[in-house]
């Protein structure tokens, strides 16, 4: 039962992958980006939430896929590799989304910070 749960969480990682390229994307968030305003307000509104319910989700199915094949003594190996490539890809999605915001800081410069060139469209 706990393995039909898979395909939701592989959407809603795939969800939250696209939220988090968007939401990095220094274009994204200017008119001259070509993005709709709808989907800008999209993910300015959901994304923390959604993030969250990633993470209580992808939390509690891996409890709970350890927990039964733990008990009955069969797959756990597969389990836990399992639950380990999901965990490892969203820890690779949180560097992706900390990694520049952190270089801002640790150069004295605004959480948010891109430097002007980045924020001209090229064609």
């Amino acid at each position: 039962m706990a393995w039909a749960c898979v395909p939701c969480l592989v959407l809603g990682l795939l969800v939250l992958t696209a939220g988090i390229v968007l939401k990095e994307q220094p274009l994204f968030w200017r008119n001259i980006g070509g993005y709709p305003v709808w989907l800008r307000d999209l993910v300015r509104i959901f994304f923390w939430p959604w993030l969250g319910i990633c993470v209580a989700g992808l939390g509690s199915w891996s409890a709970w896929i350890l927990g039964a094949t733990a008990q009955r003594g069969r797959g756990f190996a597969a389990a836990t590799w399992a639950a380990a490539g999901f965990w490892t890809t969203f820890g690779c999605l949180m560097v992706y989304m900390t990694w520049n915001n952190l270089g801002n800081v640790i150069d004295g410069r605004e959480w948010h910070y891109h430097a002007p060139g980045a924020l001209e469209r090229t064609l």
